[in-house]
């Protein structure tokens, strides 16, 4: 698949305007389904760092809006292509609490366990 702007693959997609202005900075890049037709995964590329928050949002719409029968799943695997100008020390400070959102997904445990790190970049 060639490389598309997110809003011209998942089109249907009634977004609010917060979410419409950051998917402009996501490409798809492919997307995959399981044999069972019940798990669908899209591939992205962002030019800017978007919190895992943001993706999760997505993902739910993208059920709703294509699959409202439910019994899918829909995971929005991310990376990004970021500027030069992005230091491991700038990206960490700016994505600090998607990491930490990450983390509570797994539970209480996760994120007292994340809370308690010390990170030193430099």
């Amino acid at each position: 698949m060639e490389r598309k702007r997110f809003s011209i693959v998942f089109s249907e997609l009634k977004l609010d305007n917060e979410l419409n202005s950051i998917t402009k900075y996501i490409f798809v890049d492919r997307v995959t389904v399981n044999r069972a037709k019940t798990v669908y995964k899209a591939y992205v590329t962002s030019t800017r760092l978007i919190d895992r928050e943001i993706f999760d949002k997505l993902e739910q719409i993208i059920i709703k809006t294509y699959f409202n029968e439910g019994g899918k799943d829909v995971y929005i695997i991310d990376r990004f292509e970021l500027s030069e100008l992005y230091t491991a020390e700038n990206i960490f400070k700016e994505y600090k609490e998607s990491i930490r959102y990450i983390f509570s997904r797994g539970g209480s445990m996760e994120v007292a366990f994340f809370d308690d790190l010390e990170f030193d970049i430099s």
